[in-house]
């Protein structure tokens, strides 16, 4: 199934490709940027079809992430350690029970890499998979009550968190989930700041 999925997912973002550059390329040779250049108006069409393809890429991934729970044969089993963190029977993970304050991506590295917590200091940032693990897409918000659900104050109801994986098409973005709903997605390393929950084997 999960084999399905990625063709699926390889022959939508092809058509979608195809469709978009004959689109832009339509609309280049028709016309140009306001500022009368037509190289300009080549780099727009280009940047607009990177964040489509962003768009995209993060929707198949959820879709990836919801067949992957579906077919695992292991169901998190959640233990709460009565010291701040939560043990995953199925991973063996053993995760902070409530997130880190909002920060940007290499602080949030950082501070998991600087955490004492439980008396351990081996603590890191997830990997997007290790993240995903956690998402329970059968609640809303999609994870266990075992854990501590932070939102953001200026988005009411959501909780962003940073993975330690770097988006492969765009170096300046990490894979972050959105465990509302439990959508994956990249945002820019820099320039937002959001929840890091830290994890250690």
């Amino acid at each position: 199934m999960g084999f399905l999925v990625q063709e699926m997912g390889r022959k939508i973002i092809v058509g979608f490709v195809m469709a978009l550059v004959i689109l832009f390329a339509g609309r280049v040779v028709a016309s140009t940027s306001p500022s009368g250049d037509p190289f300009q108006a080549v780099w727009d069409a280009i940047n607009s079809l990177v964040q489509h393809l962003n768009d995209n890429d993060s929707r198949i991934t959820t879709l990836e992430n919801k067949m992957a729970n579906l077919e695992s044969n292991c169901t998190s089993n959640y233990a709460e350690n009565g010291d701040g963190t939560i043990t995953d029977s199925c991973t063996n993970l053993v995760w902070q029970k409530e997130s880190g304050d909002s920060m940007t991506w290499a602080n949030a590295n950082a501070y998991c890499s600087d955490l004492v917590l439980a008396s351990q200091s081996d603590w890191r940032l997830p990997n997007i998979n290790e993240l995903n693990s956690i998402i329970d897409y059968s609640k809303t918000p999609a994870m266990d009550s075992f854990f501590i659900y932070k939102v953001h104050e200026a988005i009411p109801d959501r909780s962003f968190n940073w993975s330690s994986t770097t988006y492969l098409q765009n170096d300046s973005r990490a894979w972050v989930v959105e465990f509302y709903t439990g959508d994956t997605g990249t945002l820019f390393k820099g320039e937002f700041v959001v929840f890091p929950r830290c994890v250690r084997n």
